[in-house]
């Protein structure tokens, strides 16, 4: 095991698809290593990716399996970008002259997402110890930009201004435990349970903007 120095390495991206047309970017990793911290101390990974259609993904990611002590820190930041997101209207008889031309403005609109999400992870009875718990929070924006002449500017869903997506997240073991605070112009709030095998609980709340 590396006690000091580093390991880096970065691989250039190319891609096609006739969505999102010519891709090219670049996706790099470091190691840092430290006495006492195993497998590493740090761990940061990036991607940048354009598309000459206008699709983005870029992402900056932190791994510290010591940062805190015995606790191991995570966090991420992400935007993303895409264009011609398919809206074809609400309801069975939704876009009945659509003709799978997917470049028409009628029935397509653009977004991005810019993310944060950071995690903390240990383990409460010891390193051998198979039990784990962590808490977490992450954020996101939900950006809409809809065509002037297109279904959602037309029919106007709720939540087609975008808004504010907040969770927090804690789990131990088997058991999950997810709330998603949601903010724009809609306003709704579930609940679910699931499988009795692997307890999980989900809360979403949707409040009105001010």
């Amino acid at each position: 095991m590396r006690k000091s120095g580093f390991d880096a390495i970065a691989i250039p991206l190319v891609s096609f698809s006739s969505g999102q047309g010519m891709g090219y970017g670049g996706v790099s990793g470091m190691y840092l290593y430290a006495p006492g911290k195993e497998p590493y101390a740090h761990a940061i990974s990036a991607q940048v990716f354009f598309s000459n259609r206008g699709v983005q993904s870029h992402s900056l990611r932190y791994d510290g399996p010591k940062l805190l002590g015995p606790l191991r820190a995570e966090g991420r930041l992400d935007y993303g970008r895409e264009i011609r997101s398919p809206f074809l209207g609400a309801g069975n008889q939704s876009a009945p002259g659509f003709r799978s031309d997917v470049n028409n403005e009628l029935y397509n609109f653009d977004n991005g997402t810019p993310g944060v999400w950071f995690r903390l992870r240990g383990h409460p009875f010891g390193e051998e110890h198979p039990l784990q718990s962590y808490v977490g929070y992450g954020w996101r924006h939900m950006r809409v930009e809809a065509y002037e002449k297109s279904m959602l500017s037309l029919e106007k869903p709720l939540g087609m201004d975008g808004g504010n997506m907040g969770q927090l997240l804690q789990a131990c073991s088997g058991t999950r435990a997810t709330v998603n605070l949601t903010r724009n112009k809609a306003a709704s709030r579930s609940c679910r349970c699931e499988s009795p095998a692997t307890p999980r609980a989900i809360a979403t709340t949707t409040s009105a903007s001010p």
